[in-house]
């Protein structure tokens, strides 16, 4: 039921404010975790000579018909838009538990 001064302006009662966000817990070890990955993509990245497998990898996609990169396009598209959805949610979900 809206009190008398909302009623008398014409607007809608005003809402408490958020909660504060909370610091990370384990802000530190996120961040060591994300050192940590950086620089072992880092020495994969770095190898050389590149390994004769991943050549082989390597040319044996680029080989493919040009149709199957117009029909994987769209899909990789999707996943892109679709992970950082999942993200989303999955953050809000944790922020509403929390």
């Amino acid at each position: 039921m809206p009190d008398d001064e909302s009623a008398a302006t014409g607007q809608a009662p005003a809402r408490p404010d958020p909660p504060p966000l909370q610091p990370l817990r384990h802000s530190r070890r996120i961040a060591i975790a994300a050192i940590v990955s950086f620089c072992l993509a880092f020495i994969v990245a770095v190898q050389e000579p590149v390994p004769a497998w991943e050549l082989r990898l390597t040319v044996w996609i680029n080989s493919v018909p040009d149709a199957v990169a117009a029909i994987s396009w769209p899909v990789m598209q999707l996943g892109t838009i679709g992970g950082a959805v999942l993200v989303g949610v999955v953050l809000a979900a944790w922020r509403r538990n929390s």
